[in-house]
């Protein structure tokens, strides 16, 4: 039997949260609201790159929408 892998096959960038002017110091939070939001941006459009091969921008960089995320390129 052969395992399958749960990694995707195209290379997405990591993203992480990061200080800026708009959002709070690492260990502090931001609003309930703002988190959700950028959760249903970031996984929706990742399901539309690898499911449904639609291209989604927010995934190529940072975004000024969500100045809170900054991207890691390994």
């Amino acid at each position: 039997m052969s395992q399958r892998s749960a990694t995707p096959t195209s290379r997405v960038p990591q993203a992480r949260l990061v200080r800026t002017a708009d959002t709070p110091l690492p260990g502090e939070t931001i609003a309930a609201e703002r988190a959700a939001a950028i959760t249903r941006a970031y996984v929706g459009d990742f399901f539309d790159l690898q499911l449904k091969g639609i291209p989604r921008p927010l995934l190529d960089g940072p975004s000024r929408a969500y100045p809170e995320v900054t991207f890691q390129h390994p």
